[in-house]
């Protein structure tokens, strides 16, 4: 699938999205900070799982991304920091780990559990 395809239609599941989603981060709860879309499922790694379409498509569970603020997308993004494990929405997160990306999700729970957790 081109790049072009892929950006044409995350634009259009932003929209939905939007729509129907409070600006609220997902992360955290609060409101009233500037929210960004942040993919649970990261788009280079739907790429390299040969899932291109969870980069844009609504899954039986939801969509593979967020609203996040920049605080909760920087703690999503630093797998090594154990901190991840107690965002509000982690349940949902993990889900579509592990139904879309279960070696991700191993690789991710593992990182933590083989490390000490200090918050």
């Amino acid at each position: 699938m081109k790049q072009s395809a892929i950006n044409h239609r995350l634009s259009e599941a932003y929209k939905k999205y939007d729509a129907i989603t409070p600006k609220v981060c997902s992360g955290c709860g609060r409101g009233g900070k500037i929210m960004h879309h942040s993919h649970i499922i990261s788009q280079k790694r739907c790429k390299e799982i040969g899932k291109p379409e969870l980069i844009f498509r609504k899954t039986e569970i939801g969509y593979n991304f967020v609203y996040d603020c920049i605080e909760c997308h920087a703690i999503w993004e630093a797998v090594k920091n154990p901190a991840w494990k107690y965002l509000h929405n982690i349940f949902y997160r993990n889900d579509m780990l592990k139904m879309f990306d279960p070696d991700g999700y191993t690789i991710r729970i593992g990182l933590v559990n083989n490390k000490e957790i200090r918050l």
